[in-house]
């Protein structure tokens, strides 16, 4: 069950043009009376290239959800949704999208309230997308869809009495199916390391009463690095020292599961800066350096992590033990 309080949307367009929104209306109302829908290979040359660029943004207030189920209440005091693409007419392209929360509750609680967020930032984006290549992939993946819809509806029309004879032909689908979106998706990502596609984290705030953390950094594809990505991203966690203390149980007395928990995940936190960097002086602030380099590290504050994370070369083997010396 979900109540909405309040809801507001609104959107933006630019660079739209109308000789190809004109026709691709009077294709879809085509097919439309005749009970049809339009092909892959007419509709999706029409939608490339209809717009340059657009916007939009979904605010929720009073946001409330039950589950039936388990009896579990989420609340949240507000939501907001936006996102946006630019340059989809151009060789290159680029988009964001961003969510914000705030007023969140949670019961039965999954964590101390000390440490359920009470405000949440985010904003990721993508720059340098090759827009050709997208769409090439969009068209692949939708022609593939109806020719799975159409299979689908040969296999009903086949009846019941043969449906045992043909399980065997539709396990052989599937697997061709999954080797055709493979396919697809290895030449996207392939276009996309060509050019060095970007992902960038913006911004990325979560509040709690007992700390607050914060994310920003970027990841460039590469075809020619170990990781096929290269990227560094710094992260600050605030309160840490403090929490820990305040969560401590009382002498004599056990602290809850729930508690325990968080106390595993805090005590952990510092944990990974050994001997690399501790909290900065005079402060309660543990700052960590993230970065994956070209040749396929993964450093944490200058350290190389790659082992400890089961992500370096596997240790050689030994050599046999030689027998007797002569």
């Amino acid at each position: 069950m979900l109540n909405l309080g309040g809801l507001t949307m609104e959107g933006t367009y630019t660079r739209v043009d109308l000789a190809r929104a004109d026709a691709m209306q009077r294709l879809t109302q085509t097919h439309a009376l005749a009970g049809t829908q339009p092909p892959a290979a007419e509709l999706i040359p029409l939608m490339q290239n209809l717009m340059g660029g657009a916007s939009g943004r979904l605010r929720l207030s009073g946001l409330t959800a039950l589950n039936p189920e388990d009896g579990t209440r989420l609340a949240l005091g507000q939501l907001v949704l936006r996102g946006s693409a630019e340059d989809l007419d151009k060789p290159m392209a680029s988009t964001t999208f961003g969510i914000e929360s705030s007023g969140l509750t949670l019961e039965p609680e999954v964590a101390p309230k000390a440490f359920m967020p009470d405000k949440l930032d985010i904003q990721i984006s993508t720059a340098k997308l090759p827009t050709s290549s997208l769409w090439r992939a969009f068209a692949d993946l939708a022609t593939l869809a109806e020719s799975q819809a159409a299979a689908g509806e040969e296999d009903e029309e086949e009846g019941e009495g043969e449906e045992e004879a043909a399980l065997p032909d539709d396990g052989a689908d599937v697997g061709t199916d999954e080797a055709a979106m493979a396919a697809i998706g290895n030449r996207l990502m392939g276009a996309m390391a060509e050019v060095g596609t970007e992902l960038r984290i913006d911004r990325f705030v979560v509040n709690t009463p007992a700390a607050s953390g914060t994310m920003t950094g970027a990841l460039r594809m590469a075809a020619s690095s170990a990781f096929g990505a290269v990227g560094s991203s710094t992260v600050l966690l605030r309160g840490l020292d403090a929490a820990t203390k305040a969560m401590q149980p009382k002498p004599g007395k056990k602290a809850d599961e729930s508690t325990q928990n968080a106390l595993g995940v805090i005590a952990h936190a510092p944990g990974l800066r050994a001997g690399v960097q501790g909290p900065m002086p005079g402060n309660d602030v543990r700052s960590y350096k993230i970065d994956v380099t070209e040749t396929g590290q993964f450093l944490l504050n200058g350290a190389d992590m790659s082992a400890l994370m089961g992500m370096g070369q596997p240790a050689p083997e030994p050599e046999p033990i030689q027998g007797k010396k002569r």
